[in-house]
């Protein structure tokens, strides 16, 4: 009778101390799967979740090409169409024809809230790919922004017609075909020779009819 009795006791004892792992293994298997902060799932927490790891590196990513195209895209001799630009603007002085110095503190609104100092104005030639030269007339110079830019509204106020479709842009007046663009980074870019002397110089008026003839040439202010 005494070692049933005490077999008695040691068998609540046994399976008390193995309740006891059995609950200290639930324990910490309930705090395992607790949810994730981040995805909600269960099973990991928000500093562990892949989810959130693969988000970061993509973000860093994303943010490394960003500034690596925004600097491929700094081309001083390529030209834009910007449809939303009260002004033609052109960060090279070198492109200009004709220049005057601007000292009256007027500024450039850019899309971006800040501004820029308009530093002069003047005419500036873009020669097409197509032989066609387009004369920018009361250009601004702004060395300070990242793209020349020609203002679509201006060319529609001198009766040329845009043409935008799909990724291409048609510049033509009068039904005569003047240039032509393509999309690139979200924006139009002008199919243009890179660069027109900007050497002051004469020109009669037999070598501007001559130039009229050969080129098309055409003007807008």
């Amino acid at each position: 009778m005494v070692e049933e009795g005490e077999e008695a006791k040691q068998v609540p004892q046994y399976s008390k101390d193995k309740k006891q792992k059995f609950d200290s293994k639930n324990n910490q298997s309930s705090k395992k799967k607790g949810s994730c902060h981040h995805c909600g799932k269960p099973g990991h927490f928000k500093r562990e979740c892949r989810l959130l790891k693969k988000k970061k590196e993509e973000n860093t990513s994303n943010f490394m090409a960003m500034i690596s195209k925004i600097n491929a895209l700094e081309d001083d001799t390529a030209w834009w169409i910007d449809s939303g630009a009260t002004r033609h603007v052109c960060k090279d002085r070198s492109l200009f024809t004709t220049y005057e110095k601007v000292d009256d503190g007027n500024i450039l609104y850019m899309g971006n809230s800040s501004t820029a100092t308009i530093k002069g104005k003047g005419n500036v030639r873009i020669e097409f790919t197509s032989g066609k030269i387009l004369t920018l007339t009361n250009v601004c110079h702004v060395p300070e922004v990242r793209k020349n830019l020609v203002s679509g509204s201006l060319l529609n106020k001198h009766s040329f017609k845009l043409i935008f479709e799909s990724n291409n842009f048609v510049l033509t007046k009068g039904g005569v075909f003047v240039g032509k663009g393509y999309l690139y980074e979200g924006m139009f870019m002008l199919n243009v020779i890179n660069k027109i002397s900007s050497s002051p110089y004469v020109i009669n008026s037999c070598t501007l009819s001559l130039w009229h003839n050969r080129l098309g040439l055409v003007k807008v202010t």
